[in-house]
C-alpha cells in the first residue's frame, strides 16, 4: 500500500501542477457604462438603447470578447434629469473598472454629464443627443449621428433641392435643442436664398405652454402661405401643434427634426381620437429626418434587422440601430487602444485617442447606419435619412442623399452640407401581388405565376429596363401597363405578367420538405448608388384594392399549401471584376410552400414498411433454411436500392430519408451474415442457444428500426 501511495501521489501532484499552468489565464472583463432613461416616462427609449447595445455585445462575447476578455455592461439611470445625470456621471468616473460611457440619450443630460467626463477623463459616446454643446469644446465626448448644425442645414438643402421650395416658416422651442436648430437653419436658408417668412417660439417649461402653442396655431392659420413649416421642437409639442393645424381642407407641409421620426411621436398622436380611428388623419405626409432608415441601408443593416427581430420579436427603431453602432465603434476603439486594465486613466485616454483616429472618409468605421467618422469636434459626418408618414408608417422619401469622396466623379448634382459632398439617391417603391400559382415542376424547380407588379415613383422613371433574374425566359419584359395613376408628382404604374420562374429547391427533409418560390428583379442600368427599391407594402394600386385582387392567391399546385408571402429588398453584385463590386438594388417576392398531402407522405414511407416487414419476418424462418433467409435479405436490399435510385432522380443533393435506406442496407447485410453463421452452427450443442440469440437479435434490430422511423416521422411532422 505504501509503495502504491509513493508512486500514485507524485503523479497526482504533477497532474495538478500541469493543469494549473496549462489552463488559460483568466482575464478580467472589459466594463462599459450604459446610461440613459431606464425608468419613468422615458423608459421605452432606454429599452430601445439597451436592445441595440446588448445585441452587439452578446455577439462579441460569443466570439470570445475583446482579446479574450468578456465585455460587461453596467447600467445607470439618469431619469432624463440634469441633476440625476450629474450624480450618475460622478459615480461612473469614480468606478475604476469602467473604460467608456455609452449615453446619455437627451442633450440636456449629456451636456451636464459631459463636464464631469471631461474633467475626469473618461470617453463617452452618444447616439442620440444632437445639441452642438454636447461635443463642442469637449474632446472626450463623441456623437455617432449628425448634430443639430448639420441636421438643420441638411433639412434646408432638402427643402431647396428635393422639395423644391423657397419659403419656410419655423416653430421652435427656446431650449438648447430648438435654438440651435433655429440658428443653423436660418443661416443655411440665407445661403440657399430660402426666405424665412415667419418664426414662432415657445417655452415648453412654461406653465402656460398650451396657451403659447394655441397662439402659434392661430398665427399660422392667419398666414396666407407660411411655406413649409419646420418644427424645431420636441415630439410632445409637435403633436399638439399638428393636431391643431391639420384638418380636412388644409394643405400645410410639415417637416421636423429627428424628434418627429421617433416612435413616441406616433404613439402620442394615437391618443387623439381622429388619428386613432383613421390612421394617418394627422400624420400622413409629415416629413422628418432620421439618423437611420432600414430601407436606405445596405446588407449589413438587413442582417442586423433579422438578428434584432429574432432576438426581441420586434422591428428595430433608429435608436436601437444607432446605439448598436455606438457599441460597435466603442469596442473597436477599445480593441485598437490595446487596453491593459491596470492603469485606468491611461487606458481611458488611449480609448479616446483611438476614437479620434476615425477622423476622415478614408479611416471611417463601417457601421450598419453608414460610414462613421468624427470631425474635430467629435461629431459624425454623414447624411441623414428623410422619411414621411403614411398610415402611421414612417417610410423613406423619394429622394435621399449619400456621401461622396472628394475626388469622386459623379454624373449627378452634388450638394455640400457643412463641407460634406453629397449626391442624390432615388427611391422607387415597388410591389408584387400574386394572383395565381400553377404548373409547378418540383424536380426542375420551375413554376408559373400570374401576378401584378407596380412602381410608385416621383418624376420620371424608366421601368422598361427591368431584369427578372430568375425568369425562365431570359428576356422577359413588362409589356404595356394595365393602369397608371398620377397624384401630383407621384406616378403609380401597374403591369400584369404571367410567366415561368425558377428557384433552387432543396429536398433534404423530403417528404416533409418546404420550398420558396421567388420573383426577383433589378434595374439593368442604374446601380444601387443611384437607385434603391423599397418594398411597397402600402401603395397597392387603387383598382387592385377595390377589386380585391391578390388578397386570396389562387393556388393550383396540388399537394402543396402556401404558408407565407413576403417582399424584401437586397443587393446583387453584377461586376465581372472580383476586386470591385457594382451593386444593384433588387426586389424579392418570396412565396413559401409546404406539402399538404397525407396520401403522398404515406406512399413515400410504404416501401420502408414493406422492407422492414420482410426483415422482421426472417426471425420466424428456421436457421436451417439459410437460402430462403438470404433471398429475403437480398430482396430487401434490392428494394431499398431501387427506391434509392428514385430519390437520386429527385435531387442531386443529400436527402435525410437516405439515412433510413442506409440502415436498411446495414440490417440486410447483418441479417444475412447472422443467418449464415446460424446455419454453420446447426447440429452443435449451442445451436439452440444460437437460434434463440438469432431471434432475439432480429427482434431487437427490427424493433429499433421501427422506433427510429416513428421518431423520424414525429420530428418532421411536428417540428
Amino acid at each position: 500500500m505504501k509503495k502504491t501511495l509513493l508512486i500514485v501521489l507524485p503523479i497526482i501532484c504533477l497532474n495538478i501542477i500541469a493543469i494549473f499552468f496549462l489552463l488559460p489565464e483568466r482575464k478580467d472583463s472589459v466594463y462599459i457604462a450604459v446610461v440613459g432613461p431606464m425608468s419613468g416616462g422615458s423608459i421605452e427609449i432606454g429599452d430601445e438603447m439597451l436592445r441595440g447595445i446588448r445585441l452587439y455585445i452578446s455577439k462579441v462575447n460569443k466570439r470570445g470578447g475583446i482579446n479574450g476578455r468578456k465585455v460587461e455592461l453596467i447600467l445607470f439611470d439618469d431619469k432624463n434629469d440634469r441633476r440625476n445625470a450629474l450624480k450618475v456621471s460622478s459615480r461612473i468616473t469614480d468606478d475604476n473598472r469602467l473604460m467608456l460611457v455609452i449615453g446619455h440619450y437627451y442633450s440636456q443630460t449629456s451636456m451636464a454629464a459631459g463636464e464631469v467626463y471631461r474633467g475626469s477623463g473618461i470617453p463617452a459616446i452618444t447616439a442620440s443627443a444632437t445639441a452642438e454643446s454636447v461635443t463642442m469644446e469637449n474632446d472626450w465626448y463623441f456623437r455617432t449621428i449628425p448634430g443639430n448644425r448639420l441636421m438643420a442645414r441638411f433639412i434646408a438643402n432638402y427643402v431647396k433641392w428635393s422639395l423644391v421650395k423657397s419659403e419656410i416658416s419655423i416653430i421652435y422651442d427656446f431650449d438648447e435643442y430648438g435654438m440651435s436648430l433655429l440658428d443653423n437653419i436660418e443661416k443655411e436658408a440665407k445661403n440657399l436664398d430660402i426666405k424665412v417668412k415667419n418664426k414662432w417660439g415657445f417655452n415648453r417649461e412654461s406653465k402656460n405652454l398650451n396657451e403659447q402653442l394655441s397662439t402659434i396655431s392661430s398665427k399660422v392659420r392667419a398666414t396666407d402661405d407660411p411655406g413649409i413649416i419646420f418644427f424645431a421642437t420636441h415630439s410632445s409639442a409637435a403633436t399638439k401643434l399638428v393636431t391643431s393645424l391639420k384638418y380636412p381642407g388644409t394643405n400645410y407641409i410639415f417637416i421636423g427634426a429627428d424628434a418627429l421620426s421617433g416612435r413616441k411621436f406616433i404613439r402620442v398622436l394615437n391618443e387623439y381620437p381622429a388619428e386613432n380611428r383613421w390612421p394617418g388623419y394627422y400624420s400622413d405626409g409629415i416629413y422628418a429626418v432620421s439618423p437611420f432608415l432600414i430601407e436606405t441601408a445596405d446588407e449589413r443593416a438587413v442582417a442586423f434587422q433579422k438578428e434584432f427581430v429574432s432576438a426581441y420579436n420586434k422591428e428595430p427603431s433608429w435608436v436601437s440601430a444607432c446605439y448598436y453602432d455606438a457599441a460597435q465603434i466603442a469596442l473597436e476603439a477599445i480593441e485598437k487602444a490595446g487596453v491593459q486594465g491596470n492603469k485606468v486613466m491611461e487606458d481611458r485616454r488611449r480609448i479616446k485617442d483611438a476614437l479620434g483616429r476615425f477622423n476622415s472618409y478614408y479611416s471611417a468605421f463601417e457601421g450598419i447606419t453608414g460610414l462613421l467618422y468624427f470631425d474635430k469636434e467629435g461629431n459624425a459626418r454623414r447624411p441623414l435619412a428623410i422619411g414621411f408618414y403614411q398610415k402611421q408608417k414612417f417610410i423613406p422619401a423619394f429622394s435621399q442623399y449619400r456621401l461622396v469622396a472628394d475626388e469622386a466623379k459623379e454624373d449627378q448634382k452634388i450638394i455640400q452640407v457643412e463641407g460634406q459632398k453629397m449626391t442624390g439617391i432615388r427611391m422607387v417603391y415597388a410591389g408584387i401581388d400574386i394572383n395565381k400559382i400553377s404548373d409547378m415542376n418540383v424536380k426542375q424547380g420551375i413554376y408559373n405565376i400570374d401576378f401584378l407588379i407596380w412602381f410608385r415613383f416621383e418624376g420620371v422613371f424608366d421601368d422598361t429596363r427591368i431584369k427578372f433574374t430568375n425568369a425562365v425566359e431570359p428576356n422577359l419584359k413588362l409589356g404595356s401597363p394595365i393602369a397608371e395613376e398620377v397624384n401630383g408628382n407621384v406616378t403609380t404604374r401597374t403591369y400584369r405578367l404571367i410567366a415561368d420562374f425558377k428557384s433552387d429547391f432543396g429536398f433534404y427533409e423530403y417528404p416533409f420538405d418546404y420550398h420558396s418560390l421567388h420573383i426577383r428583379f433589378h434595374h439593368q442600368n442604374i446601380p444601387r448608388i443611384k437607385l434603391i427599391y423599397v418594398p411597397d407594402t402600402l401603395g397597392m394600386p387603387k383598382f387592385a384594392r377595390e377589386e380585391d385582387i391578390g388578397n386570396a392567391v389562387s393556388n393550383e399546385i396540388s399537394g402543396w399549401k402556401i404558408t407565407n408571402i413576403s417582399c424584401f429588398q437586397d443587393n446583387i453584385n453584377l461586376s465581372k471584376n472580383e476586386d470591385k463590386k457594382i451593386l444593384y438594388s433588387r426586389i424579392n417576392s418570396e412565396i413559401k410552400i409546404e406539402r399538404n398531402e397525407k396520401g403522398f407522405i404515406i406512399g413515400t414511407f410504404f416501401p420502408f414498411i414493406v422492407i422492414l416487414g420482410m426483415l422482421f419476418f426472417i426471425h420466424s424462418i428456421p436457421a436451417e433454411k439459410m437460402t430462403v433467409r438470404i433471398f429475403v435479405c437480398v430482396a430487401a436490399a434490392a428494394t431499398g436500392s431501387i427506391y434509392h435510385l428514385l430519390l437520386f432522380s429527385l435531387s442531386s443533393g443529400f436527402i435525410a430519408l437516405e439515412y433510413v435506406l442506409y440502415a436498411i442496407y446495414f440490417l440486410s447485410i447483418t441479417t444475412a451474415l447472422v443467418s449464415i453463421e446460424a446455419y454453420n452452427l446447426r447440429g452443435r450443442r449451442i445451436a439452440k442457444r444460437i437460434d434463440q440469440i438469432d431471434k432475439a437479435m432480429y427482434s431487437f434490430i427490427i424493433l429499433l428500426s421501427i422506433v427510429s422511423l416513428l421518431a423520424y416521422l414525429f420530428y418532421y411532422y411536428y417540428y
